[in-house]
């Protein structure tokens, strides 16, 4: 994924997807909608990359013009990609106006943020659940350690992620958000976080559908 240090410069993920090959997608960052023309985009697209991250974090300093944006996301429906929302860091319902009735796929960013100690009432929760029904919205499960306010083992996020699943679990992708930027504490061991992707989803058939089938489908990888 194109960090937001890099801006609409993709010339790392180009490079990168080159050296990797066919069995590798990228996914942009949404300035590159606002600073590119079309044949650069359909150059990305033509080197694997099928989505692209949008934030609403003005400090983050990668917020779209309300033109640009829709520019980006008939983009995308044109090139049949996929949006990838980061929350704010107070969970998506600040923001979520600007995107619920989109008709492209969604992906919802580090669970929504919702806060585990407010249970089933956080609008978070409440508020991704509602975007799941709908059909072309669906979530990753990262940051399930910097979610939790229990920590270690992060018991408190283990509801929020099988809520996810149960109601779409073909919609439900994971990540380890390796290398954890913007972390201020020693990064957890990635093979924590997949042992707390199991404790999520247990069910063998659920682990494939959440780690193979779902991502092969929002990713375009095909059969």
């Amino acid at each position: 994924m194109q960090t937001t240090t890099y801006g609409a410069d993709h010339a790392v993920v180009l490079d990168a997807l080159a050296a990797m090959g066919p069995n590798y997608r990228g996914c942009a960052n949404a300035l590159v909608f606002a600073e590119a023309d079309d044949n650069y985009l359909g150059k990305l697209h033509d080197a694997g990359v099928r989505g692209a991250r949008f934030s609403f974090r003005k400090e983050l300093g990668a917020v779209l013009s309300d033109a640009d944006f829709a520019r980006a996301i008939a983009r995308i429906r044109e090139l049949g990609g996929y949006a990838k929302i980061q929350p704010d860091k107070d969970g998506i319902v600040s923001s979520v106006g600007k995107y619920e009735s989109l008709d492209v796929p969604v992906l919802i960013d580090h669970m929504a943020r919702p806060d585990p100690a407010r249970g089933n009432d956080d609008p978070n929760l409440q508020k991704m659940l509602e975007l799941l029904s709908r059909g072309n919205f669906g979530v990753m499960l990262s940051l399930g350690e910097k979610t939790s306010k229990t920590g270690r083992p992060w018991d408190d996020v283990i509801p929020i992620a099988r809520a996810y699943i149960n109601a779409a679990p073909d919609r439900c992708v994971w990540a380890s958000d390796w290398p954890h930027p913007v972390t201020v504490v020693q990064p957890p061991n990635d093979a924590d976080l997949l042992e707390l992707l199991y404790r999520y989803a247990p069910d063998e058939v659920e682990l494939n559908r959440i780690l193979v089938t779902n991502p092969a489908r929002l990713f375009g990888f095909g059969d």
